[in-house]
């Protein structure tokens, strides 16, 4: 245990390149986008539900970091495609929609757990969201539905009610 508590920050503290170029796993996930829909070149605001999926099932773990703007494949888009739909420009405005989603979805009362910042990659900007452990279970409300997730391997998971109280209970109690 003390060599993966170890591991964490040391991998999360690599240059964002060099986290790209290792790809998604445990602690890193790439999103293309928060609400501009590639397929079908419009914004999609059910596009917020797998970020911020991610965020809880990260918070509910060991943290890790969110990179909005890196497709899957760990191209570099960019979030400009995002920034050139909002009302208010530029990455303040990317961070309000941003926070209006989380807190509707996650809420604010977990957005300390959270830091955005906006570097600048390939002449892009991309939104790198670094995630902390949560001090309390994390849940996602999307659809009328709250899930419990987890961060297992490269992707989060929702737990049944059991196995999410049997977790919870061992991690937060």
């Amino acid at each position: 245990m003390m060599q993966e508590e170890t591991a964490l920050p040391a991998l999360l503290n690599s240059p964002i390149p060099a986290l790209i170029a290792a790809g998604e796993g445990e602690f890193i996930e790439f999103k293309a986008s928060l609400m501009w829909d590639y397929r079908k070149q419009s914004v999609n605001k059910e596009l917020h539900e797998p970020v911020m999926k991610n965020l809880v099932g990260f918070m509910n773990s060991r943290g890790g970091l969110l990179l909005i703007g890196v497709d899957d494949e760990g191209s570099v888009l960019g979030i400009e495609p995002d920034l050139k739909t909002l009302r208010k420009p530029g990455v303040d405005g990317f961070e309000n929609v941003f926070n209006v989603a989380f807190g509707n979805m996650v809420g604010m009362e977990y957005r300390p757990f959270v830091t955005l910042t906006f570097p600048v990659l390939e002449d892009k900007t991309i939104c790198a969201i670094s995630v902390r452990p949560s001090t309390h279970p994390a849940y996602l409300r999307y659809q009328g539905k709250e899930e419990f997730y987890l961060r297992t391997g490269n992707s989060s998971n929702a737990l049944g009610v059991s196995a999410a109280v049997q977790y919870i209970q061992s991690r937060f109690g």
